[in-house]
């Protein structure tokens, strides 16, 4: 393995990571490519209990899809809730409809942490502070009123799925940086920010325009969710068309690496430890 594409972050779980613009982390998954995110610490399954799990995101996305359309509510621009969200009931479909029950018995069922900014400013949050409000009790409607805040939508903080997405933090941490910009420098960048840097953007291999699963609190919108692209902004209704979805899974922890470089052409095997 090159140590130099791995990286344990800097959050209170440590967990190692996949950096630069094209690691070795290439998977065989449901007869497909999928890349490894890292494996990431203290991860929740369905019973509570926690452990280590290795993170996978498909290398292809499964096409441009809503994350929310609720034509009843917000202005018809959505709700930033993903527990009632069109967005994760298609996700699951595609799960359910296209992963081969082989792989569906690799796949954890865990919590997803639906926590956001609050009253952060929205455009001023790096990769560490976003991985801490990710995991918040923070929810992403803190507006009580008008024509983009009248959803009557119970919020949560937490979804137990065997499918989800990415979070901001996971396109921030995949940075390596570059000659100009450092890795270092980088993580200190707002992610609103790293669009205008091509060394902290093109030396990471995550995709570059796709939906996180993270809304965004804002004091007069409830529909408000943080997509990437290049950097990663909120100002876009979870109603938006054009953003691309990039399926995520967690493995059970009995999973390993049986053979493999981790490339395109000789991706990694798992198997059943």
């Amino acid at each position: 393995e090159n140590l130099e594409e791995l990286y344990y972050d800097e959050t209170v779980d440590r967990n190692l990571r996949y950096i630069g613009n094209n690691p070795n982390n290439y998977v065989s998954f449901n007869n497909e490519l999928w890349r490894v995110i890292g494996v990431m610490n203290q991860v929740e399954d369905g019973s509570g209990n926690k452990s280590s799990k290795i993170k996978l995101i498909r290398d292809q996305s499964i096409g441009k899809i809503i994350w929310d359309y609720k034509d009843s509510s917000n202005y018809a621009t959505g709700v930033n809730e993903w527990s009632v969200a069109s967005g994760r009931t298609a996700l699951r479909n595609y799960y359910n409809s296209n992963i081969l029950a082989a792989f569906k018995t690799f796949v954890e069922n865990v919590v997803w942490y639906t926590g956001t900014n609050g009253y952060h400013d929205t455009e001023s949050i790096t990769a560490s502070l976003f991985y801490q409000f990710e995991r918040s009790n923070n929810t992403g409607k803190i507006c009580n009123g008008g024509q983009f805040c009248d959803d009557n939508v119970l919020r949560t903080t937490r979804v137990t799925d065997t499918v989800g997405l990415l979070y901001p933090s996971d396109y921030g941490f995949a940075t390596s940086g570059g000659k100009e910009t450092n890795q270092e420098t980088c993580l200190q960048t707002y992610l609103s920010q790293f669009a205008y840097s091509s060394d902290c953007t093109q030396n990471n291999w995550i995709p570059k325009v796709q939906w996180t699963i993270t809304p965004m609190a804002e004091a007069t919108h409830a529909q408000y969710v943080y997509h990437i692209n290049y950097g990663v902004g909120g100002a876009g209704s979870a109603y938006r068309e054009g953003i691309l979805m990039y399926p995520v899974v967690y493995l059970k922890n009995n999973i390993e690496i049986e053979s493999g470089f981790g490339t395109t052409n000789d991706p990694f095997l798992l198997k059943l430890s």
